[in-house]
Parts: structure tokens; C-alpha cells; sequence
């Protein structure tokens, strides 16, 4: 289940039960092989990445996307860069280093983002994507069930998410440690 289907769902729940508009926006949580692709791609033509203001303000995300939305008051920011025509993009430093830094972040903020080049020795394009990228769990929610019944599957999905999801956020979260400490 991607946060856009969690989402869907939560609005449905909310429509049915007769509240009011919900204002909900969740950022998926990238899996491990996000940034292990990106790193492994020889020359990159193209990235770009949307965030979302990671809470009520800005100040849990410190890079300089989000210091721009922080200032600028906004909710949410996106950056596409170009290489140059034969060139590459800096893996070191730049769009590459926001998506990464966004990726370890213990709760990342990234709405979506997408880098596209080519792996040593290939001949065309590779895309990497949050969207190919994500952490996910499926629920198959029969909408002839009761409702009690519906919101189990659900729930049930989101415990095998928060399975997959909590150690990868510990890590995250351990390794910040660490750095800050160092």
C-alpha cells in the first residue's frame, strides 16, 4: 500500500463516516535500494525531487531545498537540474547530495523525486525513482465487507509496513546519532 493509496483510504473513511474535509499528506518511505541505485549510476543527465514541509515547520529538514520553502513560507519545494549536454551531474555534491541527505533523514519528507542516467557499460538510460523505490505493504479490501471488517485489512497492512519500516527508521535514526556525536 503506497502513502497515496493510504491516503485515498483515510479520505474514504473520513467521507463515510460523515467528517469534514481531511487534511492528510504522507511521504512514502523510500526502501534501501533508492540510494543504492542512484550511487550506482556512472553519469546522471537529470534529477529532481519534491518535499513537503516535514511537520508545522521547516526546521527538521536543514537542507537547502527546504531552507528556501522554510523562508519563502511555503508547503512544499521541487528542483529539477540538467547536466550538460556529455557531462554529469556531482554525486558529491548539489540536487544528488539533497536526495540523498533526504533519503537517510530518520523521517524523510520527500513527496517524489527521480534521477535519470546511465550505469557503467550501458548504452541508454536508467530512471530511478521513489515511486519503483518505495516501502509498501498490500491490503485487499473487499468494499462489499463491513466497514469493521475493511479497516482490519487495512490495519493489518500498516503493521506489516511499521514491521518493514521501524528498523530502517532505527538505523536512520542511529546513524544520525552517531554523526551528531562524532
Amino acid at each position: 500500500m503506497s502513502a497515496s493509496s493510504l491516503e485515498r483510504y483515510f479520505f474514504g473513511v473520513s467521507r463515510k463516516n460523515g467528517y469534514g474535509p481531511v487534511d492528510l499528506d504522507l511521504d512514502p518511505l523510500p526502501a534501501a535500494s533508492l540510494e543504492r541505485e542512484i550511487l550506482d549510476l556512472s553519469r546522471i543527465k537529470e534529477a529532481s525531487i519534491v518535499v513537503n514541509r516535514p511537520n508545522s515547520d521547516w526546521n527538521d529538514a536543514s537542507d537547502v531545498l527546504s531552507q528556501l520553502a522554510g523562508s519563502s513560507g511555503g508547503k512544499d519545494a521541487a528542483v529539477v537540474v540538467h547536466a550538460p549536454r556529455g557531462q554529469s551531474l556531482s554525486k558529491e555534491e548539489g540536487i544528488i547530495n539533497v536526495i540523498i541527505s533526504n533519503i537517510r533523514r530518520r523521517l524523510p519528507n520527500i513527496r517524489d523525486m527521480r534521477v535519470v542516467g546511465r550505469r557503467q557499460g550501458e548504452p541508454t538510460d536508467h530512471t530511478v525513482s521513489l515511486e519503483r523505490h518505495q516501502l509498501r505493504a498490500v491490503a485487499r479490501v473487499d468494499d462489499e465487507a463491513p466497514l469493521g471488517d475493511q479497516d482490519e485489512s487495512v490495519r493489518e497492512a500498516v503493521r506489516r509496513l511499521a514491521q518493514q519500516a521501524l528498523p530502517i527508521v532505527r538505523r536512520q535514526s542511529d546513524t544520525e546519532r552517531q554523526t551528531e556525536s562524532a
